[in-house]
């Protein structure tokens, strides 16, 4: 019978890695995870045997995963709970290298957690007496601890005071954090209530006729 060239064509086979896990991280404005583990490839199969899509290397092949250059990256910074995380860079090493492709590791899940602020004393001013618990109005302390050149401002109350009389009393002040300016988002942060802030309530002055 006649013959004929026929042209025919081997094309590289995807290996499967895992190994890599990461952690959960309080906000840093920044998307980078924490890379742990080693990432490996699955057990080989021997020659003949396995199938094209087993993501299994062959048994006395030269190959290996490098993750000297891995990575790990939430899909963005802000605050949240079970956010993915992918792992980049891992490549192939070994002289059997240019048979293989290496397929994506599979994404983990971790959280980011809001960054905590300090703030400085806030002031109370005196009222007069109204007959009322409420506390005068309050002036808020500088807050700090920001990332970067982010910022939040913050709004604050004062919880009552033990009495409507006359007298100085010590109270909780309760901070509400508002969308700030460069970036900084409220949600990426917390603040704790202060406790102990000086009080006055101070007499009111009567009319007589």
């Amino acid at each position: 019978a006649n013959t004929a060239d026929v042209e025919a064509r081997i094309t590289v086979k995807a290996l499967s890695v895992s190994g890599l896990s990461t952690a959960n991280k309080i906000y840093d404005g920044t998307v980078s995870a924490e890379l742990f583990g080693t990432a490996a490839l699955l057990a080989p199969s021997a020659v003949g045997a396995g199938s094209s899509d087993d993501g299994k290397a062959y048994e006395g092949d030269d190959i290996g995963v490098s993750q000297s250059s891995a990575s790990a990256a939430f899909g963005d910074k802000n605050v949240g709970s079970g956010k993915t995380v992918s792992f980049s860079d891992l490549s192939l090493s070994g002289t059997n290298a240019s048979n293989y492709s290496l397929s994506a590791h599979d994404n983990a899940t971790a959280s980011i957690t809001a960054k905590a602020l300090s703030v400085s004393a806030p002031g109370i001013s005196d009222k007069i007496y109204d007959g009322t618990k409420s506390a005068g109005s309050v002036t808020p302390g500088d807050l700090s601890g920001f990332v970067g050149n982010e910022t939040v401002t913050a709004t604050a109350s004062a919880f009552e005071l033990g009495s409507k009389d006359i007298g100085d009393y010590k109270t909780t002040v309760r901070y509400t954090l508002v969308d700030g300016a460069n970036g900084g988002l409220a949600g990426n942060y917390t603040l704790a209530n202060t406790a102990d802030v000086e009080a006055r309530i101070t007499v009111k002055a009567l009319s007589v006729s």
